[in-house]
């Protein structure tokens, strides 16, 4: 799948050329509805879930659209910036689609109850990911896929599994030159398409054209000069586990006067939270 990410000049220069690009945590979003959207009738489940997910988790924000004029300038500096092009997986257990609604929803508890009894945690986890995803349907033109990770990861790496960068577009208002990009990539061990963005004659849409100030194949990014291998470091985006000290589980059995709960260990598995949660079947 192609997915895109707008940033200032400033910062999508920055991301280049340290491959890698900022994870946004959720207090920082610009949708002060996130994890709101979707609630718990309980308000013992509702404020430690929203708490432990705001704590816990962050998301890499994309889109599947590069065309789009709002898109560009709401991220990309009015036209000014520019946007990454990633390849990541098309995989609907490693990037998931936002779920756009109409109005605020509220969740029973009961669901995550009786997926515990019926031994489902696939039906708990896609409860509880609506806190996450959720938002209201005037965000649909953003046509926006989440990457779910830990709060402490602060980037993401580019490697060349599941996270590569395919295309820098520059915007139709970008006084960068192609040449400038060039000099960027040129420790990339693979190539990278360079476009310009340009305004439709015909319609609203932002079109993209190969970027032409300087002359192809000079210092061109896939050259045996610029084959090295590409480190990633040593951090990396996905985390194992939701609640590795069990802190969250022991308050939550606790708030809700649990004396036998049960227990759905889940972990966060190439993007999505795997959530561990502890509730009584006799709780409600």
């Amino acid at each position: 799948m192609r997915a895109y990410k707008y940033l200032d000049q400033k910062w999508g220069l920055e991301d280049i050329t340290e491959f890698h690009v900022k994870v946004s945590q959720f207090a920082d979003m610009n949708d002060p509805f996130e994890l709101i959207g979707s609630r718990w009738s309980d308000s013992n489940v509702e404020d430690l879930l929203a708490a432990h997910c705001e704590s816990e988790y962050s998301a890499m924000c994309l889109s599947r659209d590069c065309t789009n004029p709002l898109l560009w300038a709401h991220y990309a500096d009015k036209h000014r910036g520019l946007c990454l092009g990633f390849d990541i997986p098309d995989d609907p257990n490693a990037v998931n689609q936002v779920i756009l609604v109409a109005g605020r929803e509220m969740q029973d508890p009961e669901v995550l109850v009786s997926a515990i009894k019926a031994r489902a945690p696939e039906t708990a986890v896609n409860s509880a990911m609506r806190k996450l995803l959720v938002k209201h349907e005037g965000w649909r033109y953003e046509d926006e896929v989440r990457i779910i990770t830990r709060s402490s990861v602060q980037y993401f790496k580019f490697d060349d599994d599941d996270f590569v960068l395919k295309q820098v577009i520059l915007g139709a208002r970008s006084g960068l030159s192609k040449r400038t990009i060039l000099n960027r990539l040129q420790d990339y061990n693979h190539y990278v398409e360079i476009l310009k963005a340009k305004l439709s004659e015909d319609t609203f849409q932002i079109l993209a054209e190969p970027a032409a100030d300087c002359e192809d194949g000079v210092g061109a990014v896939h050259g045996p000069e610029h084959a090295r291998p590409f480190q990633p470091g040593t951090y990396h985006r996905l985390a194992a586990g939701f609640d590795d000290a069990r802190a969250n589980e022991q308050v939550l059995a606790s708030k809700l006067g649990i004396a036998h709960p049960f227990r759905i260990p889940l972990e966060v598995v190439r993007g999505r939270p795997q959530i561990s949660v502890t509730l009584a079947a006799d709780r409600w």
